[in-house]
Formats: structure tokens, sequence, C-alpha cells
């Protein structure tokens, strides 16, 4: 019992360093993730201090830093209990505007139970519907989407990166960019509202730091680039949305906030976590939905199984027209600007992962 709690002891000490460390090899902010899952894990923790520790200075200190743990994870994970000050305020469903009804969803791409994404299409009536990871089987696999929806943007790519938006309203100058990687394309596009009113649209899906992909160099780089467009037009009503493979209160998406100017609806209301969808007690949010002060929040949910690995995430959006904002965005710093400008650097000479994701029908 011993020798587990001293390898418990190496696994927290990892557990507490390697979020602070700005590094972004694919270990180090492997940590990023699991903050719910270790606030528990050291409640274990400090219980086997209590019994296998005697009342020593180095006693003493390993409590100290578990309950030093304790705060730096509510610091991270704290914003997204319901006690916590709303960021983005539903101020927009009280007046007669123009909404918009968003539903992003990573279907797997071996994932091949069609229906079940459609038969959520219906029930849940998007105007916006984004599928993440697509390929040509599933192009074919959607036909019933294509009658339902007039407007698309079909990008079907073999590599998991693939991206299907389709609209009830007209989609105005859309573009897929490559924004970091040749690999991955994000979707910008306007829509066109019942009423005339514009807004934009920004879908994303970056590469997610793990063993074959090396780093959270291009993940962070995309990010980036999204919050620098962003950040020039946050005073119009934009949205940016789709599986970011990060956790809401990890330092790059903290920062993307910070520079983008955007606000999390997520934070006062909840987690509202989408992956995995088999294991309960390790489902984290890695779907995300930001919006600038010029979108009001009016509903947000996570919607049910589709048969893939994450649940889809829908909200619904007030367009605001009469000047004011629904929320204050967090202030960027020097800091947030020179970091920002080291990533997009070190992207610049950055190849990626030398092998693409090999799926299982192949």
């Amino acid at each position: 019992m011993v020798i587990i709690y001293f390898l418990y002891s190496i696994l927290f000490a990892l557990t507490l360093i390697c979020p602070l460390l700005k590094a972004n090899h694919w270990f180090i902010r492997a940590f990023d993730f699991p903050r719910i899952q270790i606030v528990l894990l050291n409640s274990l923790y400090l219980i086997l201090t209590l019994f296998y520790l005697e009342d020593s200075i180095w006693g003493i200190l390993i409590s100290s830093l578990v309950i030093l743990s304790f705060v730096l994870d509510f610091y991270r994970i704290g914003p997204y209990f319901s006690f916590y000050r709303n960021e983005s305020e539903m101020i927009g469903s009280k007046l007669d505007k123009p909404h918009l009804k968003i539903m992003s969803a990573n279907i797997f791409v071996n994932n091949r139970e069609y229906h079940r994404i459609t038969q959520l299409a219906k029930a849940e009536m998007p105007d916006l519907l984004l599928l993440l990871e697509p390929d040509h089987k599933w192009e074919e696999g959607v036909e019933e989407l294509k009658e339902m929806f007039p407007f698309m943007k079909l990008v079907p790519m073999e590599n998991t990166y693939g991206m299907f938006l389709f609209s009830r309203f007209e989609l105005k100058n859309t573009e897929v960019k490559f924004l970091v990687d040749d690999n991955v394309p994000s979707i910008f596009s306007k829509v066109v509202l019942e009423d005339g009113e514009e807004l934009e649209i920004i879908c994303v899906h970056p590469r997610p730091p793990r063993p074959n992909e090396a780093t959270s160099l291009q993940r962070d780089a995309e990010l980036i680039s999204v919050a620098k467009y962003v950040e020039g037009k946050k005073d119009k009503p934009i949205l940016v949305f789709g599986d970011l493979n990060d956790v809401a209160w990890s330092h790059t998406t903290r920062l993307f906030k910070r520079m983008s100017g955007t606000l999390d609806p997520r934070v006062g209301r909840g987690m509202y976590n989408t992956f995995p969808v088999k294991w309960r007690f390790l489902r984290i949010p890695l779907d995300h939905i930001f919006h600038t002060p010029k979108l009001s929040l009016r509903s947000l949910s996570v919607s049910e199984d589709i048969g893939s690995d994450h649940f889809p995430i829908t909200a619904s959006f007030d367009v605001l027209r009469d000047g004011s904002d629904s929320g204050k965005p967090e202030a960027k710093d020097g800091d947030d600007v020179e970091e920002s400008k080291e990533i997009t650097d070190k992207a610049k000479n950055y190849d990626g992962p030398l092998k693409e994701v090999r799926k299982e029908d192949e």
C-alpha cells in the first residue's frame, strides 16, 4: 500500500505542476483535460495522506500541496458551476429580436448510423447544423439532411477533419480556410437571417494534443488565428463553434477568449460535458460555442446520443441591434499578445504529424 501511495504521490505532483506550464508537448497539455476527475482523486489522496503520513514536516507539506491543488482547480473549473456569475446574460430573449439556433455534432467518422443525426435534426430543428469528422461515405449517408437544409457547405475528408455545414438561412461569402494545417479546414461564413440581419460564423475543429499529433501547437495556433480575426470584429455578432479538442478551463482556451473578446455561455451555468459518451465519470466539455457580446444566449443544452463518441451541443442566440451587450469579455494584456505571437511564429515552422488517423473501416 505504501508503494501505491508513493506512485500516487508522483502522479499527484504531475497533475499539479503540468497545467501550470506553458509547454505545448502533448503529455503536458493532456493534464488540462481531466481536472474534474483530478479533484475527486485528490480527495482520495487527502484521505490516504491522513493514514499514511505522520504528523511531520513532510506530511504537512503534502497536505498543503493537496489543498493548493484544490484551490487551483477551483480557479479553473469553478466558473462552470451554477453558483458563479453568468458571463453571458440572457437579455435578448426579453425583446423581439431575430434569433438563430445552432447544433454542433462530432459524428465520429466510423459511426455509420446516419439516421440518428437526421432524426435529431428533425426533432430539434436547428437553423444551422455543423457535422464534424464526416468523410465521403457520410456525404452519401445524409442525403435527407440535404433535403431539409437549402444551403450547405460540404467538406468531406478521410482524415477525421471533414466538416459539413447545413443551414436553413442563406450562407453568404462562405470560405473554407486552412489556417495552420493543409489537412485541417475551418469554415467562415455569414448567415442572412429572415429579416436580412447578418451574423458571422466560424466553424473549427483543430488537431488535438495526443501522441501521434506530437504537440498542441497546431491547435493553439489555429485558435489564436481565429481569435485575432474575431478581435477585429468583436463589435459584430459572431459565433465560433465546433470541437476545439480542448477544455473550457485550459490556458489555451482562456487565452483564446481574452484575445478574441468572446463570451462563454457555460460560465455560471454548467460544464455541458460532451465527451466521451460511454464513460460518464470521464466526461469533459470538448465541444464549444463562443460568441461576441452582440449576441445574447437564449438556450443551451447537450443533445442525445447519436452513436458517436461525442454528444451534440445545441444553443440559440438573439442578435442585439440596439447597442446593448450581453456581457463584458475578459481583457487581454501584454503577456497575452506576446504569447499569441510566439505561438503563431512557432506554428509557421511546424509541419505537423507525419501520419494521419486511420479509420476502422479501411
